[in-house]
């Protein structure tokens, strides 16, 4: 969790550094081969970074709140519960990281075109939803 809350302050701090030199139209959304489709103002460098920010933030603050968040098994025995509130607190940890990691390479692809050739946003999505199966799954199947 705390490498997420890292990542995610350094491409806002990282953004806010870059944003007096970029020029006025900037890219501003990009296809599925991560191809722009669309430019806008440099203002728009804070939409990618800024929405995964408060999405983070909103998954740590679950990992704080996961006793009250519901768990996909029941009925949960006390032994039971020790072991899915460790594997929650884990995939919202995980999830917080890649979503971290996704902004990054949404200011990237905006301050610096060029530095990441060919990279789409699909392999930190398919990541995201295979940490989220493997933890569901490691919940669902009893442990013994």
């Amino acid at each position: 969790m705390v490498v997420a809350v890292l990542l995610q302050a350094g491409v806002l701090l990282f953004v806010a550094l870059s944003y007096p030199s970029l020029p006025e139209s900037v890219p501003a959304h990009f296809d599925g081969r991560g191809e722009v489709d669309r430019w806008g103002s440099r203002g728009n460098v804070w939409v990618g970074p800024g929405v995964l920010a408060l999405v983070t933030a909103l998954l740590l603050l679950m990992v704080r709140a996961v006793r009250v968040v519901s768990v996909p098994v029941s009925p949960v025995t006390d032994a039971g519960w020790q072991r899915l509130y460790l594997l929650s607190r884990r995939m919202l940890g995980w999830m917080a990281a890649i979503l971290s990691l996704l902004g990054w390479e949404a200011a990237l692809s905006v301050i610096r075109p060029g530095l990441l050739p060919g990279i789409s946003f699909w392999p930190p999505l398919v990541l995201l939803f295979a940490v989220m199966g493997w933890y569901v799954v490691r919940m669902l199947v009893p442990r013994g």
